[in-house]
């Protein structure tokens, strides 16, 4: 037995007021013969919502507020998060439920059975059990797939879709593929800790499905540089060569280039300093003059 406030609860933990109790199951009695069980057949997710009397509850955040008592009066004093309250489904009356975050967004029960309405759609699996648990704290539903294991070639074994769901903050929305057949909290915790697969949403306003913005507009593509023309030899008769032009080049080098151009230049002689052999005739001819050459000098 747990301890609550408000009384004691059973391990169970399924929420019960009176004699009923917030819980629906298919075909079989859960083992601690609370709620409603619907006999040869299977329930609709409108049943669950009604039978299991999980509907209209209408989840919201409200600020949180509190307050100092002084010789003065009273101070109401804001405090930071939002309190989770919902509409008891037997009193009609609101209860507080949990402490969560500016960022949280509730998932009502409605929108959780419409889920898994979408996934028998496409399974063929048949709803199996519903519940509130905690108090309203938590909820499970559950659907039975058509398709089972065989264990060692005798053993037959069950398949379940396990949508779990919370309102006070503890957890995100999970659905678990698992053998277990969840009716109370005790099997809960056994399918969280057996399942073949599973995957989460977090209870944010992404999950609210907002719509994506623009893709990004793609990049143009960058243009390739031209190609650098490239000599090339002939090996036949009447083929070009194709000589590469190479850009002017600016720098000191070329400026200076140019300023020598601009002084200008001048041919100076300079004679030899090697006479080269020449014949007697040649000689007499020429006299003693030297031969010269002439060579460029810079200004």
């Amino acid at each position: 037995m747990i301890r609550y406030p408000g009384g004691p609860r059973m391990s169970h933990e399924i929420e019960t007021h009176g004699t009923h109790a917030a819980a629906v199951f298919a075909r079989k009695d859960a083992w601690h013969r609370l709620g409603t069980t619907v006999r040869d057949r299977a329930f609709s997710a409108e049943e669950a919502m009604t039978l299991g009397h999980l509907g209209g509850w209408e989840v919201r955040k409200l600020p949180l507020t509190t307050a100092e008592v002084s010789e003065g009066g009273v101070t109401p004093i804001e405090v930071p998060g939002f309190a989770t309250v919902r509409t008891t489904p037997f009193t009609g009356q609101p209860e507080a439920l949990g402490v969560v975050g500016g960022g949280y967004t509730p998932l009502q029960n409605e929108d959780h059975a419409e889920f898994l309405n979408l996934l028998a759609d496409e399974s063929g699996a048949i709803f199996d059990t519903a519940g509130s648990l905690r108090g309203g704290r938590q909820v499970f539903i559950t659907m039975q797939l058509p398709n089972s294991l065989t264990v060692g070639g005798t053993d037959r074994v069950d398949l379940n879709i396990a949508a779990l769901n919370s309102h006070d903050g503890t957890s995100a929305f999970r659905i678990l593929v698992t053998p277990v057949r969840v009716v109370c909290a005790n099997t809960q915790s056994a399918a969280l800790s057996n399942h073949e697969s599973s995957f989460s949403i977090r209870h944010t306003h992404q999950r609210q499905g907002r719509r994506p913005g623009p893709p990004p507009r793609p990049r143009p593509p960058t243009p390739a540089p031209p190609p650098t023309p490239r000599s090339r030899r002939s090996t036949g008769p009447g083929a070009s060569t194709t000589t590469p032009t190479r850009p002017p080049t600016s720098g000191p080098s070329s400026a200076a280039a140019a300023a020598r151009g601009a002084r200008g230049s001048r041919w100076q002689p300079r004679s030899h300093q090697r006479t080269p052999a020449a014949s007697p005739a040649a000689q007499r001819s020429a006299g003693s003059t030297a031969p010269t050459s002439w060579v460029r000098c810079r200004a």
